[in-house]
């Protein structure tokens, strides 16, 4: 819980003075959290699945994880706001779940038409999961990806 409570109000704050540099955001919520909990944080976060984490990769996983959503979600509105309703997911070769929702076409707005997801509305633990690296490039017309 400190972890994350730290990890939001130096996000908020870096984010809010437009330093958004990962390395930064991870050396100053590690101050942070030393600060709310002292020197305890030399021992291991678990994490709500019941994995152990050494206090800095976990915060570098928090840290990644919440900066993905906030690149997601800020690349859905501003394509909204241009008009582009669909975005295509990013191909990198991923072995875990994530590969079947690798190129696939989603929606960037519930209203959009089309049988396509939402893509908000994705299982979080295929695709967009913590640490996860893809992205979403916005395409105007889907059609023009299937053959």
């Amino acid at each position: 819980i400190a972890i994350r409570r730290a990890s939001a109000t130096v996000m908020r704050e870096n984010m809010a003075a437009g330093i958004n540099g990962r390395k930064t955001i991870n050396r100053e919520t590690m101050v942070e959290v030393r600060k709310i909990i002292g020197d305890t944080t030399d021992k291991i976060a678990i994490s709500a699945g019941g994995r152990r984490w050494k206090p800095e990769t976990y915060v570098d996983m928090v840290t990644r994880t919440k900066m993905a959503e906030a690149h997601r979600e800020s690349t859905a509105n501003e394509a909204v706001q241009r008009g582009v309703f669909y975005g295509v997911i990013s191909r990198h070769g991923a072995t875990d779940a994530c590969s079947r929702w690798e190129g696939r076409i989603v929606k960037l707005t519930m209203e959009a038409p089309g049988d396509y997801p939402y893509f908000l509305d994705l299982p979080r633990r295929e695709i967009f999961h913590p640490n996860c690296r893809h992205v979403i490039t916005p395409i105007r017309n889907p059609e023009s990806l299937q053959q």
